[in-house]
This record gives C-alpha cells, structure tokens and sequence, in this order.
C-alpha cells in the first residue's frame, strides 16, 4: 500500500491528469443529460414553428 501512494506521490502528473479527464468527462455527461431533460420539458409546453429549429441537440 505505501508503495502506491508513493509512486502517486512522485508521479501526480502522470496518475491525477488522466484520473481529472475523466471526472471531468462524467461531469460533462451529466450536465448534458441535464440540459437535454430541460429542452425535452420546455418544448413539450409548446410546438415548435414550421421552421423553427432546435436550439441543442
């Protein structure tokens, strides 16, 4: 066990970056499910126009 944290410990560069990518990756994810239910639950309230586009995909 000391041997990981030490090898973490002399290495921060090479283990936190990767581990930081993908929190931020599942951070991003979230959100994006997040502002997909936001549109799903703004345009049910109304249709939209004949040529009107989806802000967000």
């Amino acid at each position: 066990m000391m041997n990981v944290i030490r090898i973490i410990r002399d290495q921060k560069a090479h283990t936190l970056v990767p581990v930081e990518f993908v929190l931020g990756c599942y951070v991003d994810r979230k959100n994006d499910e997040m502002l997909t239910a936001f549109r799903k639950k703004n345009l049910s309230r109304r249709e939209l126009r004949p040529k009107e586009e989806v802000t967000w995909t």
